[in-house]
């Protein structure tokens, strides 16, 4: 009998629009040419229509929505591994599919490690506003929450070595973790040399790192480059979601060119003389440092760029850290034509090494097989995470806030009042009584949206349509606190046009929406309240 696999994500697989989504998409063409039976399932199909076709068009079953009937789906199939992708998907499904099916191998998808991505960006200050601050308890809740649900999984996918040995270290001995890397089927350019023209810079603006190094590009590289050079050789700022901040900054730069979306990469990356990597923090590796190599293009990149490719500076691509040496590599690489075909020749070689398709799909089935030569792990309520039917963690300290906050409500607002609750989709923080709430943010049918805004004026704007649409109330769980500190610019609009009704140090604060202040704050919005940093 074939095997079967179902793979489930919080959002359908985009691959044209951010690496994520990319690597989801791969994992399950590597698995259908395997010959597995997939089944794909996604909490939130908003917009998507053609990729469950292009799905369907693989033989691939496809779930959009997670419930009843797929449960139904996971007793019926018994299927042999259940690939759950990002660990707070695993957070409150596994103990699910650990009930329905018991001899079904659950494998976290981790595509990064977030605690280690956080815990950059809290300590380092990056984000709006921010300054170089301390891990708080917030942070270490909810890295016992990503660690816990790795340790209950059978074993763990992740993008580098790296990555695998932290997991191993902190959540379950040698062999939880397997390094599956990034892929992507990508020829060389045929443009020679002499035909290439312009920088490029990519990314999913949707992720807040590739803002970050999008402004640090425009604000302190940019400046230092020769103006003839950068006439000669523009600049294209490429990717999904872009944001109006980084649009308004064109004005100011003539040869830089702010793309956004587009259906496709490649004559971009097969036509720009180098690319750029600015990333100042984050984790896993960068699929946009795969993608520019294998298509022969050199690269000038930060240490946080080609983390875990095993590439070297001079060898494969050039690193800077800082503004005048990043600009210095830049000129470098656009105008010495010998050290570019170095770099093209040795980065493509060594990307289809380590990260060619054949090769990855040959980690993937290796990983599949150790998996399923062992017995499944049991269900332990007393020590892991679970979801049960309403998502909600187990963990004392989180369902007692989570208790807190209803109980809040219940004294504080009015029966039937509609509010916004900042979250992480979890469904558990919307049970309030007779107040009627829904995610922040959300999409249009009031689901998770299954990320975060890309920066303040996005979670502005978002705030802004849903008091339009009718909410009355916007709460912030202890947990979401942190918000008030990297969206520096949404706090201040906050202070701003709206009434803090309830302060509750340690368990959640709530803001009136229907009354913006009329002539500028009265009050603080959170008086006493120490922001996490």
């Amino acid at each position: 009998m074939r095997r079967r696999a179902l793979v489930c994500a919080p959002l359908l697989p985009e691959f044209d629009r951010e690496r994520g989504s990319r690597r989801l998409f791969t994992l399950i063409e590597l698995l259908c040419e395997a010959g597995w039976m997939v089944t794909f399932a996604t909490s939130n199909a908003r917009g998507g229509e053609r990729y469950v076709d292009l799905l369907q068009q693989r033989g691939v079953e496809t779930y959009t929505s997670m419930d009843r009937a797929l449960e139904c789906a996971i007793a019926r199939q018994q299927f042999d591994v259940a690939i759950l992708t990002f660990w707070y998907l695993a957070e409150q499904f596994l103990p699910k599919i650990r009930s329905l099916s018991p001899q079904t191998r659950v494998i976290v998808e981790s595509v990064d490690l977030h605690f280690l991505r956080n815990a950059r960006r809290a300590l380092h200050g990056f984000g709006e506003g921010q300054s170089p601050g301390t891990l708080d308890s917030v942070y270490a809740t909810e890295m016992a929450r990503e660690l816990n649900a790795y340790a209950a999984a059978d074993s763990v996918l992740t993008v580098s070595s790296k990555e695998a040995a932290l997991v191993d270290d902190l959540a379950g001995g040698p062999n939880l973790a397997y390094v599956v890397p990034d892929t992507d089927d990508i020829e060389p350019s045929t443009v020679e040399f002499e035909d290439r023209k312009g920088i490029l810079f990519v990314g999913n603006f949707r992720h807040p790192p590739n803002v970050e190094a999008a402004e640090y590009l425009l604000g302190d590289v940019v400046p230092r480059l020769d103006p003839a050079m950068l006439a000669e050789h523009p600049l294209y700022i490429v990717g999904n979601a872009l944001p109006d901040k980084l649009g308004c900054q064109q004005a100011a730069w003539p040869n830089v060119h702010m793309v956004g979306w587009v259906p496709s990469l490649l004559p971009y990356l097969h036509r720009a003389r180098i690319t750029v990597v600015p990333l100042l923090h984050g984790a896993g590796t960068k699929g946009k440092v795969i993608q520019a190599l294998m298509a022969g293009t050199p690269t000038v990149a930060s240490s946080i760029g080609i983390e875990g490719l095993g590439i070297q500076d001079g060898e494969h691509i050039l690193v800077a850290d800082d503004p005048a040496g990043f600009a210095a590599h830049v000129t470098s690489l656009v105008c010495d034509q010998g050290l570019w075909h170095k770099l093209a020749r040795a980065g493509r070689a060594r990307m289809l090494e380590s990260h060619g398709r054949q090769s990855v799909g040959e980690r993937l089935e290796q990983a599949l097989s150790v998996v399923l030569a062992r017995q499944p792990k049991k269900l332990r309520l007393a020590d892991l995470v679970a979801a049960g039917s309403s998502g909600q963690s187990l963990d004392d300290g989180y369902t007692r806030l989570v208790r807190r906050i209803a109980e809040i409500v219940e004294a504080e607002l009015p029966a039937g009042a509609r509010a916004v609750v900042i979250s992480k989709g979890d469904d558990a923080l919307l049970d309030l009584g007779t107040v009627n709430a829904r995610h922040f943010p959300s999409a249009a049918d009031g689901q998770y949206a299954g990320h975060h805004p890309a920066d303040s004026a996005a979670a502005i704007a978002h705030l802004e349509a849903q008091r339009v649409a009718g909410a009355e109330f916007l709460i912030l769980p202890r947990t979401s606190f942190w918000w008030l500190e990297y969206y520096d610019g949404f706090r201040t609009h906050l202070e701003r046009q709206y009434r803090l009704i309830v302060s509750r140090q340690d368990t959640c604060l709530i803001f009136g929406l229907q009354a913006p202040i009329q002539n500028g704050p009265t009050q603080s919005p959170a008086p006493g309240l120490e922001v996490p940093t």
